[in-house]
């Protein structure tokens, strides 16, 4: 196949699809005069305008996903010319209610994917929270955003074939209300995320959650009395005053065809902590009676694809409030620092 590179102006378009003969070269370039799309021609004559690298000759320095024919994948760690959004992320926004609670340990360790996690400590309470995050002007989204509800397990410790432990806050799920964050992180980064639409009511002294799917509401999440303190913006750590290194995921993409019993992804990802990424703007706490968490299982007819993820939910018990607050923050992080461990 041979490249012939030509611009041609924006008011041509191509009228013949098959060309041959010895003068073809010059009758590709009478057609279409000058053009920044590439023009493959085939030996036996045939040739197509194309806007992008075939598959063959994908730059290895760009990130690709499905529909790859189209080119580069635009994203939050790229656009489509391959380049970051570095210069920009500190203009994005976070709000996060967290709601954190202490709860049953072994519960919890169900929820854990393989051996190498474990918690820190051999308790049978361990911490958990539910994170409710509002990202705005994201400049990958067109400055525009998005919302998450998230689940984070606490003082967790991975422990690799070689008895490398790493210290982290694992998530089983994130549910996000938007398409774009959802494909981009399950596919680049592993993390197991999941569609729902989120409604979030704010006040000065409130935060009010409803999590549905197509109408059928089965979270309710509510802060209430909140008060203002004075911002800090301390390191990330777990609860017991260790300092977490980032967030523990686990990818797993199934395969195609056969019965699917050897997947095409399945390990274990440690998305590394940016230090200064965040600045803390505001923040304020709610008393543990202001807090409420219900999650409702709604069964299979109402919840069908995400009724068994509920379901593991709601069994979570919440057995004491510790804290409840909500922070805004200044910038974000675009999740590129990332380790495969497994």
């Amino acid at each position: 196949m041979v490249d012939i590179l030509r611009r041609r102006p924006k008011e041509k378009t191509l009228q013949q699809s098959n060309i041959t003969g010895p003068s073809l070269v010059g009758q590709i370039c009478d057609l279409i005069g000058t053009t920044n799309n590439t023009i493959y021609v085939h030996p036996k004559g045939t040739w197509l305008g194309a806007t992008h690298t075939p598959d063959a000759m994908r730059d290895p320095s760009l990130r690709y996903r499905q529909p790859t024919v189209f080119g580069p994948a635009p994203g939050p760690r790229q656009d489509a010319h391959g380049h970051a959004f570095t210069s920009t992320l500190k203009q994005s926004t976070i709000s996060k209610t967290t709601i954190k609670f202490k709860t049953s340990a072994s519960v919890l360790r169900n929820l854990f994917p393989n051996s190498n996690y474990s918690f820190d400590n051999h308790s049978e309470i361990a911490q958990a929270s539910f994170s409710i995050e509002s990202l705005r002007n994201l400049a990958w989204l067109g400055w525009q955003g998005y919302d998450l509800l998230a689940l984070y397990l606490h003082d967790v410790i991975y422990t690799d074939s070689h008895g490398r432990q790493r210290r982290g806050t694992y998530v089983p799920v994130m549910i996000e209300n938007l398409a774009d964050p959802i494909i981009t992180g399950r596919e680049e980064l592993g993390v197991p995320k999941l569609f729902s639409d989120i409604d979030i009511s704010r006040t000065d002294t409130s935060v009010k959650v409803s999590v549905s799917w197509r109408g059928a509401q089965w979270a309710t999440l509510e802060v209430e009395g909140l008060k203002a303190e004075q911002p800090a913006t301390p390191a990330e750590r777990d609860s017991n005053g260790s300092e977490s290194e980032g967030l523990l995921v686990h990818k797993y993409i199934p395969s195609t065809g056969g019965d699917g019993a050897q997947p095409d992804a399945d390990y274990d990802v440690l998305i590394l902590n940016v230090p200064n990424a965040s600045a803390v703007k505001s923040i304020s706490v709610a008393e543990p009676a202001g807090v409420s968490v219900q999650i409702h299982n709604l069964g299979s007819q109402k919840l069908p694809t995400l009724h068994t993820v509920v379901d593991g939910l709601a069994r979570i018990p919440v057995l004491e409030i510790v804290e409840a607050s909500v922070t805004e923050l200044q910038g974000v992080s675009d999740l590129s620092n990332v380790e495969r461990l497994s």
